[in-house]
C-alpha cells in the first residue's frame, strides 16, 4: 500500500490523480521527452521598488511539478522554490512589502508548514491575493500574511482540511506470486500499518486528523481568530466564493473572516502587483532576454551552445531508457509465458524507466523476479501433470502414451504393473517406466548372451 497525505481541494486532486495514474506508456514517454529539462518559465520572483512579489500557481509539490504535470497542463510550484524567494526578499533589506499572487487548488502536505513558517518569519509587510482560487495548502500558506484580498468576489477560498490517499497493490502483488512479509521491531506495533486493513485506515485517519489540527492552528493564529471559530466558519472543507452580491445575505468568505477584502484589479496596472493599489509604472529599462543576448554577440553563443548541450544530453539520456525499456514495452501475455497482470507491471516498471523514476538495472531485476514465478508456475503444472494417471482410456499424459507404446511393443501387462506399483506406494508412471526400462535391458542382456553363445 502507498499512501500520500494532501492539503488539497478535492476535485482537483481526483482530477490530477487519474491523470498522472491512468497515463498511456505514450503519453509518459512523450512527456519525459518534451519536459526532460526543467520547463522554461518566468520565475516566481519579482521585484519592484519597497515590493517583492512571489508567484504561487498550480498544484503544490515539494520537488516541484513532474514531466506528466507539465504535459497534462497542470503546472506547479514547489516549496523549495517558494522559500528561496522568501529568503531573497527577507535577505534584501530595500524590500518592504511582499506579497503572494495565489492561483492554486492547494497540494502535497509536506513542506507546507515550512513555508507559513519563513513567511511569518520573514519580517516583512506580508500579503497574499487570491488571483481565482485560493484552496487547500495554498490557504495554509496565505494565512501566515497580514493581509488576504480577491480580485473577484467569484474568487474561491478554503478547502481546509487533509485528503489521505493510497493505492492498495495487493491483488497486484498477489497475481505476481509476492506476498509482503513485514516484520516489526517489539515496541513499534503500530509502524508500517496497512492501509488496505482497518486497523491501518485507522492509523491514516488519525494522521490526517491531527495534520488537520496543525492546519486550522495556523489559519486560526493568521486570522486572528480561534481554531473553533475556524472549524465552524471556515467552510467545513468546502470552498467559499469571495463575495455576495450587495443584499443577499452570506456567510462567504469576506463576512466570514477568511478574507480581509475584494479590491478588483486597477486598470493599466502590472498584474503582479496587489489589487486595486494606483501603481505608477517604475519606468525601469528592463532588458528582456532576447534584447541581452542581440546585444552580447559572446553572450549569446555561449547560451545557445549551452542550450544544445542541454537538449542533446537530455535526448541522449531519454533514448537511452527507451532502448533500455523497449522490449518490455512488446511483451504478450501467454505468447512471451507472462499472465495478463505480469504483462502489465512489467510494463509499468518499464514506463517508470523511461520517466527516468528507475533505472535500466530495475526493470531487468523486476523481469528476472516475474521469471522466477513463472518457472515456479511451469514446475508445478509438470508436477501435475506426471504426478498420477489418469483413470480413463484415451487421456493419457504425453509421457504415459511413449510408455504405453513401449508397453505394447514388449508385450507387457500394464494393468499388473499399474497394480504392483500402487502396492508398492510407487507413482504408477514412475512403475511402468522402470518396467520398460528393466525389460529393455534384460533384452539386450540376451541378444548380448546370443551373440557370445554363436561365436
Amino acid at each position: 500500500m502507498i499512501e500520500k497525505l494532501y492539503a488539497c481541494e478535492p476535485q482537483f486532486l481526483l482530477t490530477y490523480i487519474s491523470k498522472m495514474e491512468n497515463a498511456t506508456a505514450e503519453e509518459i514517454a512523450l512527456a519525459a521527452g518534451q519536459f526532460a529539462q526543467p520547463v522554461p518559465r518566468e520565475d516566481i520572483y519579482d521585484e519592484d521598488g519597497e515590493e517583492a512579489c512571489i508567484k504561487v500557481e498550480g498544484p503544490l509539490t515539494q520537488a516541484g511539478p513532474p514531466p506528466l504535470a507539465h504535459f497534462f497542463g497542470f503546472g506547479g510550484t514547489s516549496y523549495s522554490a517558494i522559500l528561496k524567494a522568501v529568503a531573497y526578499a527577507k535577505d534584501n533589506p530595500a524590500i518592504k512589502r511582499l506579497c503572494l499572487e495565489v492561483n492554486s487548488p492547494g497540494g502535497e502536505v509536506a513542506g507546507v508548514d515550512h513555508v507559513w513558517q519563513a513567511l511569518r518569519a520573514c519580517g516583512k509587510n506580508c500579503s497574499a491575493v487570491n488571483m481565482g482560487l485560493m484552496a487547500s495548502a495554498a490557504y495554509w500558506i496565505a494565512s501566515a500574511c497580514e493581509k488576504i484580498s480577491a480580485t473577484s468576489p467569484a474568487a474561491e477560498t478554503g478547502s481546509i482540511g487533509v485528503i489521505a490517499v493510497g493505492i492498495d497493490d495487493a491483488d497486484l502483488m498477489k497475481n505476481l506470486g509476492v506476498k509482503k512479509v513485514t516484520i516489526l521491531s517489539k515496541n513499534a506495533p503500530d509502524k508500517g500499518l496497512d492501509f488496505a486493513t482497518d486497523k491501518g485506515r485507522a492509523s491514516i485517519q488519525k494522521r490526517a486528523n491531527e495534520i488537520e489540527s496543525v492546519f486550522i492552528s495556523r489559519v486560526a493564529e493568521g486570522r486572528h481568530t480561534t481554531a473553533e471559530a475556524v472549524k465552524e466558519n471556515f467552510g467545513k472543507g468546502a470552498l467559499k466564493i469571495a463575495m455576495h452580491q450587495p443584499g443577499e445575505t452570506c456567510a462567504c468568505a469576506l463576512h466570514s473572516g477568511m478574507i480581509d477584502a475584494v479590491t478588483p484589479m486597477a486598470p493599466n496596472t502590472d498584474s503582479r502587483k496587489t489589487p486595486g493599489a494606483q501603481y505608477a509604472q517604475s519606468g525601469r529599462n528592463e532588458m528582456k532576454l532576447s534584447e541581452l543576448l542581440a546585444a552580447n554577440p559572446e553572450a549569446k553563443t555561449e547560451h545557445e551552445k549551452a542550450l544544445a548541450d542541454a537538449r542533446a544530453e537530455g535526448k541522449a539520456a531519454f533514448e537511452a531508457r527507451v532502448t533500455a525499456a523497449k522490449p518490455y514495452l512488446a511483451l504478450k501475455a501467454t505468447a512471451d509465458g507472462y499472465d495478463t497482470a505480469e504483462v502489465e507491471a512489467i510494463a509499468k516498471c518499464a514506463v517508470d524507466v523511461i520517466t527516468g523514476a528507475k533505472d535500466a538495472g530495475a526493470v531487468q531485476a523486476f523481469v528476472a523476479f516475474v521469471d522466477m514465478s513463472v518457472e515456479k508456475r511451469k514446475l508445478a503444472a509438470a508436477h501435475t501433470e506426471t504426478a498420477t494417471l489418469p483413470e480413463t482410456p484415451g487421456q493419457h499424459t504425453p509421457a504415459m502414451a511413449d510408455l504405453i507404446v513401449k508397453v505394447n511393443a514388449q508385450k507387457l501387462d500394464l494393468a499388473a504393473i499399474e497394480t504392483a506399483s500402487k502396492r508398492q506406494g510407487i507413482e504408477p508412471i514412475k512403475g511402468v517406466a522402470a518396467t520398460v526400462e528393466m525389460n529393455d535391458l534384460l533384452a539386450k542382456d540376451k541378444q548380448l548372451l546370443s551373440t557370445l553363445g554363436g561365436m
